[in-house]
């Protein structure tokens, strides 16, 4: 979901899933957020008072959760509209515009202070999340050229039993014919 809408508003999935993996607690949510609302960024409401579930926004399917999580990052990120035929769906984009400015991220380490009051917010997001997301290859982990080769010579050795029963099969019914009584 996070590569196909983030793809739309030209920011990097992998950033958002990283800061969705920070805020949610790896999507444990562990916090003031519960899995329900469908809010994997703690994007809050309009009008907060604080820091209870009250005080987050919550939407009605995983979707429209994401796609706020990412226009909320495009608001930071970009002046241009949201793209043609999407529907704003952040409560807290107009809040950017007006309280940060829009466009003024260029980096992910430029959400610190911004997108959360710790200026470290960002760094963390890059070394504790997507750094790790990022060097994680599971290409290099798996060896499918000789997985490939494994089941070719597997294959090969079936297919030589099953030669070799064929042939018993067809013996054995040559040696029991004369046997059969003719009806």
């Amino acid at each position: 979901m996070y590569w196909n809408i983030a793809s739309i508003y030209s920011i990097r999935p992998d950033v958002a899933l990283a800061q969705a993996c920070k805020e949610t607690g790896y999507f444990r949510f562990t916090g003031a957020v519960k899995p329900e609302m469908n809010n994997f960024c703690g994007l809050k409401t309009n009008k907060p008072t604080g820091d209870k579930t009250s005080d987050h926004a919550s939407f009605p399917d995983p979707q429209t959760g994401v796609e706020a999580h990412v226009q909320h990052l495009f608001a930071y990120a970009s002046t241009s509209p949201i793209p043609a035929g999407r529907k704003l769906v952040d409560p807290r984009f107009d809040i950017v515009a007006k309280v940060i400015g829009r466009g003024t991220v260029k980096s992910v380490e430029e959400l610190g202070g911004k997108w959360a009051g710790n200026p470290e917010y960002g760094k963390s997001i890059v070394t504790d999340y997507l750094n790790k997301m990022l060097a994680y290859k599971t290409e290099e982990n798996i060896n499918y050229k000789a997985l490939y080769e494994e089941e070719k010579r597997r294959n090969e050795q079936l297919t030589q039993r099953l030669l070799s029963l064929e042939q018993l099969l067809a013996s054995i019914a040559a040696q029991t014919q004369p046997f059969l009584k003719k009806t």
